[in-house]
């Protein structure tokens, strides 16, 4: 795999890098700055293909491509915005939005420190904030293959849970190596995606519920999944790792979300939503157990306070023929009830003789109905509507003035490459400017709006294409333009502007002629790292974990060697500072996929000392969990 980009590089003129945020097998993700908003925080993933050559190079970039336009279609507050995709120098780059946050792993190693798990209510709300998500992408027939408490983040902002790194990315990967022919890795967490999606590479809806049940109960009791799961039995037995008990109807919601089968768990997100609004719902309240029951002859008034002392006590059975010798009173024992209701029957009869005559002598006659109340309401209504038309000669009268019809203009920018041009005006909310420029293949074209206001700018290539998913609705672009042709700066107003000004900055630069011979330059000065051999890892009695601490030198590796039989699953994760990990096999050969990392597992295909190589950026503490079972 190719090294980290170091802080500071700015890619495709314009997402300056400012950190490693991750790495897995795949890629890795960066904290960047987006230059042309502002430098907005951003998050850029990298796709870093094994293999190499022109053929490979292809069909990565269709794959690559493809799955992109998938995070395209995805619009909700709950998911990372997706932004632009574009290619460097060999590896492919996706652009999302940064979520400020800290992911559950976080909140659970946090809480694990003072002896502490999320509680059943916080689980709940986790579920409730989460189910919708799911429905939304799921009905977009998109699954997300990868939930787990890594890939779940609390953003600070509105405290919501937020869901990221899609697995479409990394199932492009796989299929892309299964094309080539190498043994392909199925998306999705062990431990976390259920066995069709590991062993098959099918994933369902369900299968998705499945991975947020997993989570749930590892967020609830702190253990892991391969401590939580029976292999035997192939049934979860998470609540013997429980500080507290659950209530059944969560442990009942969770369990069917967790079925062996996909076809017994809920086959959709919004029949679980159900299930958990019912739990909610029907819970009983836990003091009602405690209120005395009482025997009474009349509703009971909520007013009064409950008994207490001796009276809150148990009634013996002697009290059931107290209430029946004394009924309450019924209001036809009240001797004035009877009189009244004879009164009400007159009244109601005469009152129906009155209506029946009325209606005998009026006939057929209308002039009756003019003299009825609504009629000056109805006849009084239609006095402003037909004042209505009035605004039509005031709209017909402007119509000349406003040109409701769009127009576009076209002037053409007389540029050649290493000069730059400025423009300036004003447009009108029908009105569209394209600035024409011819450019040859290669060149680096730069255009930024300046002091602009409700101005939006595309750049188009001479079929009216952007240039890429960047180029529309933007204040500024750089790039190189792929070929020689005629390309458009298109300015317009932007959507419910009237009217808007803009300074137009056009910069052309040509095309590189000695970026070659750049790239390979470091790497002759690049000095191969010392290593430090440390004690290896062991495990206490009975333990099949334990935790690594250490300080890591710049510049220095840290080698720890550690002993796995075959078949055995190896956990390694970074709980605290910036150190990053490779696993090594007993020859030294680096494992696949797992170099420069801060979390990895895997079930090891042979048994001998492997070793844990442990790389610090800067000198500086950090803590692994470690754990082989």
């Amino acid at each position: 795999m190719q090294p980290p980009l170091p802080p500071g590089t700015v890619l495709s003129n314009r997402y300056r890098i400012t950190r490693v945020l991750g790495q897995g097998g795949f890629g890795r993700t960066y904290l960047t700055e987006d230059q042309g908003r502002f430098n907005e925080a951003c998050a850029l993933k990298e796709f870093i293909p094994i293999q190499r050559g022109e053929t490979v190079m292809d069909k990565a970039r269709e794959l690559f491509g493809r799955e992109a336009s998938t995070l395209y279609q995805l619009q909700h507050p709950q998911v990372p915005q997706f932004r632009a995709t574009f290619e460097e120098g060999g590896r492919f780059f996706l652009v999302q939005d940064y979520i400020d946050g800290k992911t559950y792993r976080a909140l659970l190693n946090e809480r694990k420190l003072q002896g502490q798990t999320f509680s059943e209510e916080e689980i709940i709300r986790l579920l409730a904030q989460v189910m919708p998500v799911l429905s939304y992408i799921h009905g977009k027939n998109i699954i997300h293959r990868d939930i787990a408490p890594d890939n779940l983040i609390l953003r600070s902002s509105d405290s919501k849970p937020v869901l990221i790194d899609f697995g479409v990315v990394k199932e492009a990967a796989t299929r892309f190596q299964g094309d080539q022919g190498h043994q392909a890795t199925m998306v999705g967490k062990l431990g976390y995606a259920p066995s069709e999606q590991l062993q098959t590479g099918r994933a369902y809806p369900s299968s998705d519920l499945y991975s947020l049940a997993a989570t749930a109960v590892v967020l609830l009791s702190g253990h892991e999944p391969q401590d939580l799961f029976d292999d035997e039995s192939l049934t979860w037995q998470w609540q013997r790792y429980l500080s507290q008990p659950v209530s059944p109807g969560l442990a009942q919601v969770l369990n069917r979300m967790l079925a062996y089968k996909p076809g017994d768990r809920y086959q959709t997100a919004d029949e679980a939503s159900q299930a958990l609004m019912s739990l909610q719902s029907s819970q009983p309240d836990p003091n009602l157990s405690r209120v005395a029951t009482m025997a009474v002859g009349r509703p009971p008034d909520t007013n009064v306070a409950p008994p207490v002392g001796p009276a809150a006590r148990p009634r013996p059975t002697m009290a059931i023929p107290a209430v029946n010798a004394a009924p309450p009173e019924s209001i036809w024992d009240k001797p004035w009830f009877p009189a009244l209701v004879i009164v009400g029957l007159m009244l109601v009869t005469g009152f129906g003789s009155w209506a029946v005559v009325s209606l005998l002598l009026r006939g057929d006659s209308d002039q009756p109905q003019t003299t009825v109340s609504p009629t000056p309401v109805f006849t009084s209504t239609p006095t402003p509507l037909a004042s209505t038309p009035a605004p039509t000669p005031l709209a017909t009268a402007d119509a000349p003035t406003t040109n409701p019809e769009p127009t576009r203009e076209e002037v053409r920018l007389g540029i050649n490459p290493g000069t730059t041009v400025q423009q300036s005006g004003n447009l009108a909310g029908n009105q569209t400017l394209a600035y024409v420029l011819s450019a040859g293949q290669g060149e680096r074209l730069s255009v930024r709006l300046q002091g602009s206001r409700g101005i939006v700018m595309s750049v188009l290539d001479s079929n009216g294409n952007p240039l890429d998913q960047n180029a529309t609705g933007v204040s500024a672009w750089d790039g190189e333009v792929p070929y020689k042709d005629d390309y458009s700066i298109e300015l317009k107003t932007a959507e419910g502007i009237d009217r808007g000004s803009y300074n137009l900055t056009v910069d052309l630069q040509p095309a590189p002629t000695a970026a070659p011979t750049t790239a390979p330059s470091p790497s002759p000065t690049q000095a191969e790292p010392q290593v430090q051999e440390r004690a290896p890892i062991q495990f206490g009695n009975g333990e099949t974990s334990t935790t690594v601490s250490d300080q890591a030198p710049a510049g220095t590796v840290l080698r720890y060697p550690i002993t796995v039989q075959e078949n055995q699953t190896l956990t390694v994760t970074r709980v605290s500072g910036n150190a990053q990990f490779t696993i090594r096999y007993p020859d030294g050969r680096v494992v696949e996929d797992a170099e420069g990392l801060s979390q990895w597992q895997a079930q090891v295909p042979t048994g001998g000392t492997y070793s844990i190589d442990v790389v610090g950026a800067g000198a500086g503490d950090f803590s692994l969990d470690v754990s082989a079972r």
